[in-house]
């Protein structure tokens, strides 16, 4: 079974649809150029990959195109069929994200990275000023950002 940069596995037998995968990942995390691509790429190579149209859905996210984030994040769950335990956890969480189910998307995501913190793009969702926790207004929301980044960057090491 093919795997992604932080050696969780992946449900594609497609190389191609993996290091296309894991090419937009990394540039996701990066914030670099050419996210959309590399899923884009990895969906073509895989159309039943589930988590690179999840990937895609979260690109489309990022760029304000709604009605291709709700499409991709669709076709996400229609291909999710026998996933990893933590491929079906990481697609519940970003659809409940990307379908604006915030308050069921947080619990997820915590108990998600909890089990799984090195899946970085379920984790980043709330490791920055702009993810769930920072805009949730909540009072102490930098305290417990703080918390949830020192909890996973044990597991992190030397990887940037």
């Amino acid at each position: 079974m093919l795997r992604d940069r932080y050696d969780y596995t992946l449900t594609t037998s497609s190389q191609a649809a993996r290091d296309a995968y894991v090419m937009a990942s990394e540039r996701m995390l990066e914030g670099t150029a050419g996210i959309a691509e590399g899923f884009d790429i990895a969906t073509r190579e895989d159309p039943g990959f589930a988590l690179a149209w999840v990937g895609l859905a979260r690109s489309h996210q990022y760029s304000g195109d709604v009605a291709a984030m709700g499409a991709a994040i669709a076709e996400a769950q229609k291909q999710g069929k026998g996933l990893s335990d933590r491929e079906a956890s990481h697609l519940n969480c970003m659809g409940l994200m990307l379908t604006g189910k915030i308050p069921e998307a947080y619990p997820a995501i915590r108990a998600h990275v909890d089990a799984y913190p090195r899946d970085a793009l379920v984790a980043q969702t709330c490791s920055s000023v702009f993810g769930l926790i920072g805009f949730s207004g909540q009072p102490g929301r930098e305290a417990e950002t703080l918390a949830f980044k020192a909890a996973i960057l044990p597991h992190y090491g030397e990887d940037w």
